[in-house]
């Protein structure tokens, strides 16, 4: 309180997440370690996670692995968090109230790239009355009925800052009559990824723009 009509408030704040799950093996060493030859697992070297194994039809056993086809969390890292500061004055002066203030955020997330199936690490997919005539004998003898893997490219690594500012007043006119007037200005720009692995839709054209 500067003085009794003019008063400032400011605050600052953060949030963060961070989740950094890691398999101990990679997708192409596990592969490699349950002796399944023939599968095309050219895995991205960032790739840190197992691959999904599907052998659930017909049987009553449930998937193993990572990755959105597995249906469960990827075991990758995953972090995202926000920085704010915004800045706010109350001043009084005869029958005004005015305010006046701004706001800047800075956001980030983080994440390995999910575009569905196994991603980069891997999906096999294995069915009944393909081979043996057992999911899951064909999981041990390595007869996948579908293979696939994605190349996702890297990280996201997405970083944005968010600007906004406001004026306003509260102008008394009479003692049964307040006028309440302002402005305010956003600019929330898109995210910038460090890798690039981001596109851009322009509506005007229908049509996407890749770095």
């Amino acid at each position: 309180s500067f003085t009794p009509t003019l008063v400032n408030e400011a605050r600052f704040g953060f949030s963060l997440f961070n989740s950094d799950q890691v398999f101990p093996i990679t997708g192409q060493a596990a592969v490699e370690g349950l002796g399944l030859t023939g599968l095309d697992v050219t895995l991205h070297p960032g790739a840190r996670a197992f691959p999904c194994f599907n052998f659930s039809d017909g049987t009553s056993f449930s998937s193993v692995g990572g990755g959105s086809g597995c249906g469960s969390p990827k075991v990758a890292p995953l972090a995202s968090g926000s920085y704010s500061f915004n800045d706010n004055v109350s001043w009084v002066k005869g029958r005004h109230t005015m305010k006046f203030g701004f706001d800047m955020r800075r956001v980030h997330y983080e994440e390995v790239d999910n575009y569905g199936g196994g991603d980069e690490y891997g999906l096999f997919t294995f069915l009944r009355n393909t081979y043996t005539g057992n999911a899951y004998a064909d999981f041990l003898l390595g007869l996948p009925y579908t293979d696939q893997v994605s190349n996702t490219g890297p990280y996201l690594n997405q970083t944005a800052f968010h600007w906004a500012a406001y004026a306003q007043d509260e102008f008394r006119l009479a003692k049964s009559l307040t006028i309440n007037f302002g402005l305010r200005w956003e600019l929330t720009p898109p995210f910038m990824d460090a890798n690039g692995n981001i596109s851009q839709y322009l509506p005007a054209t229908n049509t996407l723009v890749n770095p």
